[in-house]
């Protein structure tokens, strides 16, 4: 596995922009690449520009990160890049991104540690940097005396979820906690070896080593791998593509005289849950049909009032035509779903064979394995009917002596040699 240490610019378009406000977002990013190819420092840009509100923090370093830790899109650019490249107008649901690789190296693992930690909040006065600092710098001077790591977490660390446990973290990695953090971490050598103070954007920490471990080998890791890929952007943009695959395929036609009934009536007191949608004028058409199947106008308008909010801050042709992308999907994958059956004829026989495997298992379970088991008088008169049938032949005969006093061993032995073959 390889990790990647990365910079990056946001320029925010959210998906529903308009045409014009896509192509000043796109031509604004070009005008900071070129600031950025003209010479002018990548963080000091970032910090002047950027639309993350991290910015203000990182300055625009995201540190290293692995696969499935960045959104789809940045991360597949980010891991087709050199080290030092700075790449093109990346596009995001968030917007468009410049990325700048300053390293690429195999990954280090997973670690474990302990910290005492003072804290100092962004924006603080110096005073209060200063502070944190002296009090960190006379823990690690006891440190060094030979002061319990554990017993002075639990009296100066300001992180109190790991001071109660002697400052103990879980395992993490890298993109797993702040990269400063974690390189400190990982430039220890052995278990048991304690960081000087390190500074973080949270403040002053000492790091001792606890445990470490390597990649986890693709056995390992291939669970793990499996649940992020379902829970991620790959995922839900693989179920974009099939949609749009479908509407094609079953001829999807939307009724543009519905969708512009419901752009001219669905305000903010709608999208709030305010209001609702006269019932007596909801378009008595389809909205959309495909595949002989049809979304009516009342089913989408009790949709849209299901799902109102007072948290909703979008305009309302820009929610509108969200929910409208959301409901369609989720009622052609259903549909699909259905039919997938006559559609593939394979898959039926596949289903088909699973189905009565099943059927046969829970039959056997039942009529046969679970009766058998719990009918006991009925296992014991078989027993008596037919235990001689299953007598096995004399292999072995003989006679158990047991010698009760110690001692006496040698004259037993010799009396029992001696008279071993005479009758009883």
């Amino acid at each position: 596995m390889t990790e990647i240490d990365a910079w990056h610019i946001l320029v925010a378009c959210p998906p529903e922009s308009k045409p014009e406000d896509t192509l000043a977002a796109w031509t604004k990013t070009l005008e900071i690449r070129a600031r950025i190819t003209g010479g002018e420092p990548f963080e000091k840009v970032a910090r002047s520009v950027s639309d993350d509100p991290s910015v203000r923090l990182n300055g625009g370093h995201l540190g290293y990160f692995t696969a499935f830790q960045m959104i789809t899109p940045f991360e597949d650019a980010a891991f087709k890049m050199r080290k030092g490249e700075i790449s093109g107008p990346v596009r995001t649901p968030y917007g468009y991104h410049l990325i700048m690789v300053s390293d690429i190296r195999p990954s280090k693992g997973k670690i474990r540690v302990a910290h005492i930690m003072r804290s100092v909040p962004p924006n603080s006065d110096p005073s209060v940097d200063r502070m944190a600092e002296d009090t960190i710098k006379s823990v690690y001077r006891q440190l060094l005396a030979g002061a319990s790591f554990s017993e002075m977490a639990k009296k100066y660390s300001d992180h109190r979820e790991s001071a109660q446990r002697g400052g103990e973290l879980n395992w993490f990695g890298a993109g797993e906690i702040s990269t400063d953090f974690a390189e400190a971490a990982f430039s220890l050598k052995a278990d048991g070896d304690i960081t000087a103070p390190v500074r973080t954007i949270y403040g002053w920490h000492i790091i001792k080593r606890l445990d470490i471990k390597p990649p986890p080998t693709w056995e390992e890791a291939r669970s793990t791998l499996e649940e992020r890929i379902s829970g991620s952007w790959l995922k839900a943009e693989a179920e974009r593509s099939l949609v749009r695959k479908l509407k094609t395929e079953y001829n999807f036609t939307l009724n543009n005289r519905a969708m512009n009934w419901f752009m001219e009536n669905t305000d903010t007191l709608i999208v709030k849950g305010y209001s609702k949608f006269d019932k007596k004028k909801i378009p008595p058409w389809p909205l959309c049909t495909y595949a002989g199947q049809s979304i009516s106008s009342a089913e989408f308008a009790k949709f849209i009032e299901s799902k109102a909010a007072k948290s909703i801050s979008e305009e309302p042709a820009t929610y509108l035509r969200k929910m409208f992308d959301f409901y369609l999907s989720d009622h052609m994958l259903n549909y699909e779903n259905s039919v997938l059956e006559s559609k593939y004829p394979e898959f039926r026989l596949l289903i088909k064979e699973f189905h009565d495997g099943i059927l046969l298992f829970d039959i056997s379970q039942d009529k046969v394995w679970k009766r058998a088991v719990e009918d006991t008088a009925g296992l014991k008169q078989y027993y008596e009917h037919h235990k001689n049938e299953y007598r096995g032949q004399q292999l072995l005969e003989g006679i158990i002596c047991i010698l009760e006093q110690k001692g006496k061993e040698k004259k037993f032995y010799n009396e029992f040699m001696k008279y071993r073959n005479a009758p009883d």
